[in-house]
């Protein structure tokens, strides 16, 4: 739930012309998650898709400022639906 409520100071790991589409971005992925383990969201294919895309998250890492695993947090959620 941190990364999905975080203002995104991760976007420091990605050089300006770099930065990700927005739904690829690790908080947006993480809200994601959050609202599908929730019960808030169903998580179609399109939203299985995007979680499935990792590449941003291993790049954000080093900038989070809670030093989050965001794709262990995410497995962590969907394991946990409902």
């Amino acid at each position: 739930m941190f990364c999905a409520f975080c203002p995104n100071a991760c976007r420091q790991a990605f050089p300006a012309d770099v930065i990700p589409r927005e739904y690829l971005m690790p908080s947006a992925m993480a809200y994601l998650a959050w609202s599908a383990a929730t019960g808030k969201r169903r998580l179609d294919d399109a939203g299985r898709r995007i979680l499935a895309r990792r590449d941003t998250l291993a790049a954000c890492r080093s900038a989070c400022p809670y030093d989050l695993d965001v794709g262990a947090a995410i497995d962590q959620a969907l394991a946990a639906r409902p």
